[in-house]
């Protein structure tokens, strides 16, 4: 199993906290519940996009009759903005009680390894320059020209490499001039300022990194079987240009996550999470404990 650090990871796990704080400087979020006693806000999911998503699962434009369904998309994909919300607090606030700390030494030093295995920062940084340029003007098409955010997806973004989940989130925040103004400095920069961001990113990957292996320590010091397949696991791992990998067998991996969502859920329960509005009963977060696991792993 390979872990990449690709430079369009890079730029993505930029771009989301760029975005995040836009958001703050946009305006218009709603207050959804609590976390940690403070206000959980995210942003309120557009119309917009649910009818589009509602168009691409049934074939066809919504109806007077397809209110309910519409309103169905519009809570699945609020639930997921909480659901990410959380996730963040809740790993943020284990960077903090951990202590994890990460160095510009370290950066510049596995950046200088990526380089070293071949990653050319100035080809990579000039495309993610077109793709931010063909984001926002899809953002003018749909909400400037009224035209179809999934045709614009399927037909630009996707050849050139976006996640539908990065293009949902940009027409959600983007869903006003006021908060396209906030989101613009992202999209109009410099390949050098992208190549900033990317080193943004791995500043993320290096902290997500030393907080899965604070956190396995952990968990190992109260189990001991979770500690053998932690050995073995850290054992075979080897680095490589664009990442690492490690071998261990499927059962094995299998306890390692199951013990680390457990282990995640529980912090997750003394963030004191609590839901109000829609969100309190039409959002099941069940699964963000394995959620967690997955991202810090």
């Amino acid at each position: 199993m390979r872990r990449r650090t690709t430079f369009k990871a890079l730029i993505l796990l930029s771009t989301c906290a760029a975005i995040a704080c836009a958001q703050e400087r946009g305006g218009s979020s709603a207050e959804v519940g609590t976390i940690y006693g403070e206000p959980l806000v995210v942003l309120p999911v557009s119309p917009v996009v649910a009818s589009a998503t509602f168009a691409v699962r049934s074939g066809r434009a919504p109806g007077l009759a397809d209110g309910d369904a519409v309103e169905g998309i519009l809570l699945s994909s609020q639930c997921a903005q909480i659901g990410s919300a959380v996730v963040e607090a809740v790993v943020k606030n284990e960077v903090r009680a951990l202590r994890i700390q990460v160095g510009p030494t370290e950066v510049e030093r596995e950046w200088a390894r990526l380089v070293d295995g071949g990653l050319d920062p100035v080809a990579s940084a000039e495309k993610q320059q077109q793709v931010n340029a063909s984001i926002f003007a899809g953002l003018s098409r749909v909400y400037d020209h009224g035209d179809d955010p999934e045709s614009i997806f399927t037909t630009t973004l996707a050849g050139l490499g976006v996640p539908n989940s990065i293009w949902q989130m940009y027409l959600v925040e983007g869903r006003s001039p006021e908060l396209r103004a906030a989101l613009t400095p992202i999209g109009q920069v410099s390949a050098s300022s992208v190549i900033a961001a990317a080193k943004d990113g791995l500043f993320r990957v290096l902290e997500t990194r030393k907080l899965a292996y604070q956190v396995d320590d952990r968990i190992a010091a109260s189990d001991v079987v979770f500690g053998l397949h932690l050995s073995e696991m850290r054992m075979s791992q080897r680095e490589h240009s664009d990442g690492l990998s490690f071998n261990v067998h499927a059962a094995a991996y299998n306890y390692l996550q199951s013990r680390r969502a457990a282990w995640w859920r529980a912090r997750v329960t003394e963030s004191h999470l609590a839901l109000t509005g829609p969100a309190a009963a039409g959002c099941d977060l069940q699964d963000l404990g394995a959620n967690i696991a997955m991202r810090v792993r």
